[in-house]
């Protein structure tokens, strides 16, 4: 059960000009249409709902200046705390008229500020103060974007370098600067700011066949896929008409081609070809680092990440169980159907407001080679078919394998 509420500020004095409720959880309250929240590692949450001409909020709520919030009764904690960042009126196909409102969780607001200087921080710690001073000289005029720092154990040795160009976002500053080089999440509690590892928090709540699992999908994102790659280095010569001439593998009979390949993938898949260059090599001497570098480069392609979307029934919402599923807590998932038996995480959770026992859990981000994934995937349909066989017909289940 939720309650959800509005808060609207006037940014001259930081003071709540009109305080609503949208949704209660007791029978006959009011009520939310719809409304679902969404939670991800180092992602910025939202929360999309509708609302009727008969609730308090209709019309009445305000882009960036209205703050929601929905308080978990059950786990006795707010699980969402954001701005309205837009507002649609619309008729329905039964011709109810409905306000559909979405909102970004208070992490957002690091998209209200720019980065105006370079930086030569040696020390994590130093750089992010230095942003978030930046960010907060510019939104002071907004109590709700002020934001402090706090935890911090992720890459103390900071490289240093000059960063990033001149007008970017706070939040893209923090993301390119720190977590695409790094690693580690950011994690913000109230108005503080953690830049942790995972914490490896680890529950003994069970996601098992005929018991809570409904369905179960594997999905795998492999980007741009190709199984061979030709590779050149930099620009060794430019003739009089404009024409460059590039370091290749084949330069002094070092290699018999002009490309690396994957001879499982190619087997597998058949040749699937792209293109890369790599500047830095540009002398004959150098033709054994340009070798690796595109040996690593398309090993590092070829990899699929591999996530599992799990529909699963939240028992603690009917005392089942004594506690809900949590964004990066890792549970036991079991399905001996599709050879599962493993401590996955939650990376990113659905939350349906009006159906609360109902939770949407994607699990995983493992990565795993194109020719593994095969692999697994007929390791699925074998075991189906073993089951089957073995004894003639299988409880209806749905079991999703989606490539």
């Amino acid at each position: 059960m939720f309650r959800i509420t509005a808060d609207t500020y006037e940014f001259e004095n930081g003071t709540i000009t009109e305080s609503l409720t949208l949704h209660e959880a007791y029978s006959g309250g009011r009520k939310v249409q719809m409304g679902v929240i969404t939670q991800a590692l180092n992602m910025v949450d939202s929360f999309m709902f509708e609302i009727l001409p008969n609730n308090d909020g209709y019309k009445k709520l305000k882009k960036t200046a209205t703050w929601i919030k929905v308080f978990d009764i059950n786990a006795n904690r707010d699980i969402f705390h954001g701005r309205v960042i837009t507002i649609d009126n619309r008729m329905r196909g039964d011709g109810m008229f409905v306000e559909r409102v979405v909102c970004e969780s208070r992490l957002g607001v690091l998209n209200d500020s720019i980065w105006r200087t370079r930086t030569n921080d040696s020390t994590v710690q130093s750089f992010l103060t230095s942003l978030l001073d930046r960010h907060n000289a510019e939104v002071v005029n907004n109590p709700m974007a002020v934001l402090q720092l706090g935890n911090i154990n992720v890459a103390q040795n900071f490289a240093g370098q000059l960063l990033f160009d001149i007008g970017i976002k706070t939040f893209d500053a923090i993301f390119e600067s720190l977590i695409g080089v790094y690693g580690g999440e950011i994690w913000l509690n109230g108005d503080t700011i953690n830049y942790i590892v995972d914490p490896v928090k680890k529950s003994n709540v069970e996601i098992r066949l005929a018991k809570n699992l409904k369905t179960l999908t594997l999905r795998s994102e492999t980007g741009g896929f190709f199984t061979r790659l030709v590779v050149e280095g930099g620009v060794v010569s430019t003739s009089p008409d404009g024409l460059t001439t590039r370091l290749s593998l084949r330069d002094g009979n070092f290699h018999p081609t002009d490309y690396v390949e994957n001879a499982d993938d190619v087997k597998e898949f058949g040749v699937i070809t792209e293109y890369v260059t790599f500047d830095e090599f540009t002398e004959i001497s150098q033709l054994p680092q340009l070798l690796e570098s595109a040996k690593n480069y398309l090993e590092s392609m070829s990899k699929k990440q591999v996530q599992y979307i799990v529909d699963a029934l939240d028992l603690s919402r009917i005392g089942l169980e004594t506690e809900s599923f949590e964004l990066g807590t890792y549970y036991p998932v079991i399905n001996n159907v599709m050879g599962i038996d493993d401590d996955l995480r939650v990376v990113k959770k659905q939350i349906d407001i009006i159906t609360p026992s109902k939770s949407k859990l994607t699990m995983g981000d493992m990565f795993m080679t194109s020719t593994q994934h095969q692999d697994l995937l007929r390791n699925f349909g074998q075991r189906i078919r073993d089951l089957r066989g073995g004894i003639g017909s299988l409880t209806r289940r749905e079991v999703h394998i989606d490539v």
